[in-house]
């Protein structure tokens, strides 16, 4: 009578229905010209989601609106939706006026070429690339040269490179970019000459750092500090930079102790302003020397501004960056609350805080609603790749949390996006075969990685998605080894720590067993777990016949965590354990949430109220209000048995629809041929419908359990006495 889904948190939508319908109200009576223009103004504000809404509108109006096309185009490629973008700037160019056609153009240009760059296997959109660069030659030769310099770097024609890239820069001398690729090339091709003519010709820190870094390589430390000294004074740099240039090189060439020499004067000189305490913060951070960069980001708090202009980005996100790094996840929870209350839109602080939530890291925070930061932060992000270069990345993360969460559908459709755009990448094929293992296809998961761990060994995301498709598929040693191999590797790796443990908890052999106490004892030694650990630590307790310490964990994190997933897991083994009254108040707990969660955890959330409501009632009559509960369950997910097998219980129990119960019951029978409680269903149904024969002949191969449970046990003994 039981079912074991709960997964999942709120559901999140992409817009507040409130909002959409004030939109949809503004939007009412006005003509396209006037929804782009609206649009584009609202796009410029940094309301992205509004923004796109009346670009939406107007396109729904005018199908071939240009303008549309290409302004829902640039949203959608600074959220690094790539072929959605390429597919608006597509119909723009096809339908524009002869004056913006070159711009359309050359915005399909760019970005088809971002998405050849991210797939270069892709032969059909290399095609595109190549005619695209053809087309807008006439137009716009220096975008035109600049494509063709990238694919002659893809072919590996250093030479064609340094032509287009060279051709392009004497039409447009301000593309860093390309700035930066013809200096690689030149370097490549063995031209020291040309490489260090550009520096000097444009000594800045870009095209320096990666000039310096060349000659260390190739020649080692003393050549590079000679050329450190040439250029130390031409540089535009102040002296605290220069000072910090000059302790890197010394870090690699002399050691400890001479960068220690450079540094030290720094971090105590009386005269350190803010700006330059936060530069010296930076230094540490980039070296993932997070204790001595918290200390100088308190300490620059602390000091005077003396140009702001010198200070990028913000103080507390930078105080918030170390205090993550170093474990200390409420303090910086407190710092970024603060700053976004302040900042609501920035999508750094955004996508730190979702993170720090959809990963379980903060107590009294609901996960789901790092989702929603999440979308906030990819929906700021302006200006892909300069605004925010993490937004790929945290695409990558929004998804992850979806499945984390168990919001399927949305994930699919958000997975399935990112194959269009990017179907190489490796971080959307692991999110596929994730997505796959969550879906029950573990099959699929299993080629997938397989395929995966070809390309790249030892990958341990592929290795531990590859152990838990094992485990599904039945193929359990396999798995252990596997687990056992990654757990070896890194023993304070957490994810795999704890699926390691779930692995070795059924084993019977005793070496197994020795090993699982162990990692689970170091687990629970820890200070601080994730929720989605100590989750599977409660489910690893419930597996085991340790009902009473699983409701413990469950409580803790249920009340502690806001985490209506162990809620409800709570509500259930309550009930199974014959703990009704608090089973069933702890479902009511959730009452008010239900309609914001997921649809699977809506199904457990009335599956469960199904249940109580027949506990709670005198005889054998179930309340109509059981059976309404039950059929809600089926409609949220017809696909489960066992919300299918609650159903006919409860209306063979009432004597109704006794067809439809029978059906029921046989469905679910057919999907667990071997789960006693659906056979038993399926026989009651068939008994109180009058077709004895057919009850009697299950429960005659019931009876020759040596244990059936008292409830089936005394449906079996009623039937057969007749």
């Amino acid at each position: 009578m039981f079912s074991n889904t709960a997964a999942g948190s709120r559901l999140l939508k992409n817009l507040p229905l409130a909002l959409l319908a004030t939109l949809l109200v503004v939007g009412c009576g006005k003509g396209p010209a006037e929804l782009v223009r609206e649009g584009e103004q609202l796009a410029a504000a940094g309301k992205t989601e509004e923004a796109a809404l009346l670009l939406q509108k107007a396109l729904q109006e005018e199908p071939e609106n240009a303008e549309a096309h290409y302004q829902l185009g640039r949203l959608r490629r600074q959220e690094d939706r790539l072929y959605e973008a390429s597919e608006h700037f597509r119909n723009a160019a096809k339908t524009a006026k002869a004056e913006r056609q070159s711009e359309y153009q050359t915005a399909l240009a760019r970005t088809l070429l971002e998405m050849y760059l991210a797939m270069p296997a892709s032969a059909s959109l290399r095609q595109q690339v190549e005619d695209q660069a053809r087309q807008i030659a006439g137009t716009n030769p220096a975008e035109a040269s600049r494509m063709e310099g990238y694919l002659a770097v893809m072919d590996q024609r250093p030479e064609d490179a340094i032509r287009h890239f060279s051709a392009s820069l004497s039409k447009n001398a301000k593309q860093s970019d390309v700035e930066l690729a013809l200096l690689q090339q030149r370097l490549a091709t063995g031209d020291k000459a040309g490489a260090e003519a550009m520096v000097a010709a444009a000594p800045r820190a870009l095209l320096f750092d990666t000039y310096y870094l060349a000659e260390l390589a190739a020649a080692g430390c003393g050549p590079a500090t000679d050329l450190l000294a040439r250029y130390a004074d031409k540089l535009p740099e102040t002296t605290l930079e220069k000072a910090l240039r000059q302790a890197v090189h010394a870090r690699r060439c002399a050691g400890a102790a001479a960068e220690a020499a450079i540094l030290t004067p720094l971090r105590e000189s009386p005269t350190l302003s803010r700006e330059d305490a936060a530069l010296v913060g930076d230094y540490f951070s980039e070296q993932a020397r997070w204790p001595e960069a918290r200390e100088m980001f308190e300490r620059a708090a602390q000091l005077p501004m003396k140009d702001a202009s010198r200070l990028s980005g913000s103080l507390e996100l930078r105080q918030s960056s170390a205090l993550l790094a170093l474990g200390e996840n409420e303090a910086a929870a407190k710092i970024l609350d603060a700053y976004l209350a302040q900042h609501p839109d920035d999508a750094h602080a955004l996508g730190q805080r979702g993170l720090l939530r959809l990963n379980g890291d903060l107590a009294q925070a609901d996960p789901a609603s790092g989702l929603d930061d999440l979308r906030r932060a990819m929906a700021r992000a302006e200006q892909r790749r300069t605004t925010m270069e993490a937004a790929p990345a945290l695409r990558l993360q929004f998804v992850s949390g979806l499945l984390r969460l168990g919001l399927l559908a949305e994930a699919q459709k958000e997975v399935q996006a990112l194959e269009r755009e990017a179907p190489a990448a490796l971080g959307v094929r692991l999110l596929a075969a994730e997505l796959a293992l969550r879906q029950g296809r573990p099959q699929t998961t299993a080629a997938l990685t397989k395929q995966l761990l070809t390309e790249v060994p030892d990958l341990r995301e592929a290795t531990l998605l590859a152990a838990l498709a094992q485990l599904a598929l039945g193929q359990r040693a396999e798995a252990i080894a596997a687990l056992r191999r990654l757990h070896a590797a890194n023993p304070r790796d957490e994810a795999v720590a704890v699926q390691y443990a779930a692995a070795l908890a059924p084993s019977p052999s005793r070496a197994d067993q020795e090993e699982f106490q162990r990692v689970r004892t170091a687990l629970l030694a820890k200070a601080r777990l994730s929720q989605a650990t100590r989750f599977v630590l409660a489910e690893i307790s419930a597996q085991r016949g340790d009902a009473a310490a699983a409701m413990q964990q469950l409580e803790t994190l249920s009340r502690a965590a806001l985490n209506p997933r162990a809620a409800l897991r709570l509500a259930e083994l309550r009930l199974a354990n014959g703990q009704t009254d608090s089973g069933c108040a702890a479902l009511d707990s959730l009452a008010t949430q239900e309609p914001k969660l997921p649809l699977g955890q809506r199904a457990t959330w009335w599956a469960l109220r199904g249940i109580c409501l027949e506990m709670q009632t005198k005889g054998e009559q179930a309340k109509p209000e059981a059976i309404a509960a039950h059929r809600k369950a089926v409609q949220f997910q017809p696909d489960n048995p066992a919300f299918r097998n609650n159903l006919a219980s409860a209306l063979a129990d009432a004597g109704e629809q006794l067809d439809e119960a029978i059906a029921l019951a046989q469905s679910a029978s057919q999907a667990a041929p071997t789960a006693l409680q659906y056979q038993d269903t399926l026989a009651w149904a068939y008994y109180r419908k009058g077709n004895l024969a057919q009850s009697r002949q299950i429960y005659q191969q019931l009876s020759k359990e040596k244990e059936l449970p008292a409830n089936i046990r005394a449906h079996a003994e009623k039937v057969l006495a007749r």
